[in-house]
């Protein structure tokens, strides 16, 4: 409790100084310049104010780690931040920072993460982050960042892990060069402003684990092998996008699968008949596309670990396999939701003890929202908020002549439904 004293200089010969988690107030004082043998500072998850490099910090020529995050910091980051030329770690996300992400990053070349998410950052990417060859985790995520993606900014970041562009105002299109950063295990560009088809080089990015592109203006088609390298997959989701064409078989392949959410798209034909090959999936989500056909039958002892099962809003038939049926019963299938709702429903699901939620579906509106979109003619842009762990999603509602009501699953994830009623 308390604040840093001041006589924190009385310790000239100190390396770190790690108060993280102390109930910290007031701002750093002036007198750290004194540390000039300071290596680490860390004063995360505090409740510190003021402009954290107006006091001193930048007089620090040998810090590595730079620890701020969690904090009530104000100001922008300063031009000469590049003099820190040792610094390795730079955390200060979660704080009240503004203005923009300076060119002066690129001279921090010894750079290894980079945390700077939950901020009110705003302006460009600087194209400078290329020269930031040892960098692994990169994660800019929930500010006000706007403009094009570096078109030729990503090739020389092939020790990169972590890169975490969502929840911001990016748009352009997806740079091709993704593909050259192959250590990727995590890449979130989520709920921006992206257009264009998914750049087909990003096959090559077989060690992701957690892919989302979902909230975009993301049009094309998916390869049906698109997914067939990729060895680690855990989290793919491409929902509230324009993807057309076939649900890419591959996908459902992964042995590590858990969550795939394909949702508030364009995609037709059926469902791929391997979807329950991926033995650990626990959420799939297809509701509101252009699917047709019977849901295809699963044997026994497939998808086990199955908890949310979402259908609805699309033009499937026939009746919902009986093997499907029985994991309500014998596993933990909690939500399965599809059309089985009206006097004429598309789908035969008994409710509730197969189906706990059925919708009536309105085949004609469907159609008609996929001309709409084909022609452009979308007069109904809906962003919907949602609170997942710690993040906001916005999310589209393409609307033509139908309400989209918000639907919730026990899970919290917001599912759309644009197959009922006219708005008034």
């Amino acid at each position: 409790m308390g604040s840093i004293p001041n006589e924190i200089s009385t310790l000239p010969e100190l390396d770190r100084l790690e108060l993280a988690v102390n109930g910290l107030v007031s701002s750093i004082p002036s007198t750290i310049a004194n540390l000039t043998k300071l290596v680490v500072l860390d004063l995360e998850a505090n409740n510190l104010t003021g402009n954290p490099f107006e006091n001193g910090l930048l007089d620090l020529p040998i810090l590595k780690q730079v620890f701020l995050s969690s904090n009530s910091f104000t100001g922008s980051i300063p031009s000469d931040i590049g003099s820190l030329t040792l610094l390795e770690d730079f955390w200060i996300a979660e704080n009240e920072l503004m203005g923009s992400i300076p060119t002066g990053i690129g001279s921090l070349t010894e750079l290894k993460s980079v945390f700077l998410y939950d901020n009110r950052l705003d302006g460009t990417l600087p194209s400078e982050i290329a020269s930031l060859t040892g960098l692994t985790n990169f994660q800019i995520q929930n500010n006000v960042l706007v403009g094009i993606l570096p078109q030729n900014g990503f090739p020389s970041l092939t020790a990169l892990t972590t890169l975490r562009l969502d929840f911001n105002f990016f748009s352009g299109t997806t740079p091709s060069t993704i593909g050259d950063l192959i250590a990727l295990t995590d890449l979130r560009v989520n709920n921006n402003f992206l257009t264009g088809e998914l750049p087909a080089s990003l096959a090559s990015l077989t060690n992701l684990r957690f892919l989302t592109v979902n909230t975009n203006f993301l049009v094309g088609s998916l390869s049906p092998t698109m997914f067939t390298d990729f060895t680690q997959l855990d989290t793919v989701d491409l929902s509230s996008c324009f993807f057309e064409g076939t649900l890419p078989a591959s996908l459902f392949d992964s042995a590590t699968l858990r969550l795939a959410y394909l949702n508030n798209n364009q995609f037709s034909g059926r469902i791929p008949e391997n979807f329950s090959n991926s033995p650990l999936l626990r959420d799939i989500f297809l509701n509101n596309n252009l699917l047709t056909g019977p849901v295809p039958d699963i044997a026994v002892g497939e998808l086990f670990t199955l908890n949310e099962f979402v259908l609805q809003a699309n033009l499937l038939t026939g009746s919902m396999p009986a093997n499907v049926c029985d994991l309500r019963s014998t596993g933990i299938l909690d939500n399965l939701f599809a059309d089985c709702a009206g006097p004429v429903a598309e789908i035969e699901c008994e409710f509730p003890t197969c189906c706990n939620r059925c919708f009536e579906s309105n085949p004609a509106a469907r159609r008609q929202l996929q001309l709409g979109a084909a022609r452009n003619e979308l007069p109904g842009l809906e962003f919907v908020q949602r609170q997942e762990t710690r993040d906001f999603q916005r999310h589209v509602g393409l609307s033509a002549n139908v309400s989209i009501p918000l639907a919730k699953d026990s899970g919290g994830k917001g599912a759309l439904d644009a197959t009922t009623q006219p708005f008034s």
